[in-house]
């Protein structure tokens, strides 16, 4: 399994970190709803998870991720996971957890994106996600990739 991780190092006075979120929810002879948000987060981490295929019901490739820096809010979290033969939606299962509390298994079909402080701080008690544990229950190696916006 390999990791990588970037960001935003949120004590340097001139860095300004923004994103922007665009999707839409189109609907085949339906209506199409346009989503979108612009946040300025405090910093932001980025990672890539090589995880590979589960050997049995036992064993199966997992990696715990922190999210930095610890004193922040987490504001948006996306996850996007592939297959890493061909570049296909995979299913990842992510257990997000703090110091003190775990939040259920999310099985994640593709790609995740929570933009929502609240929503994020809900699915888990006591201060939201700081980790998440990411596992591989599939037969073949998959390609993670988590941005995490954090707030202090």
């Amino acid at each position: 399994m390999n990791a990588s991780r970037t960001g935003q190092d949120p004590m340097e006075e001139d860095a300004m970190v923004k994103i922007a979120l665009d999707a839409a929810v189109k609907v085949t002879a339906g209506p199409t709803l346009q989503l979108g948000s612009k946040l300025e987060p405090d910093s932001y981490s980025v990672a890539q998870l090589s995880l590979e295929a589960k050997d049995n019901a036992e064993n199966k490739d997992e990696f715990e991720l922190a999210l930095l820096p610890e004193a922040s809010s987490v504001v948006l979290l996306g996850v996007r996971a592939r297959n890493a033969e061909d570049g296909e939606p995979a299913i990842v299962t992510m257990t997000p957890k703090n110091a003190t509390s775990t939040g259920g298994p999310v099985t994640v079909d593709g790609a995740l994106i929570v933009a929502s402080r609240d929503v994020l701080m809900a699915i888990v008690a006591d201060g939201g996600p700081r980790t998440l544990v990411l596992a591989n229950p599939g037969a073949k190696p998959i390609l993670v990739d988590v941005v995490a916006a954090l707030d202090a």
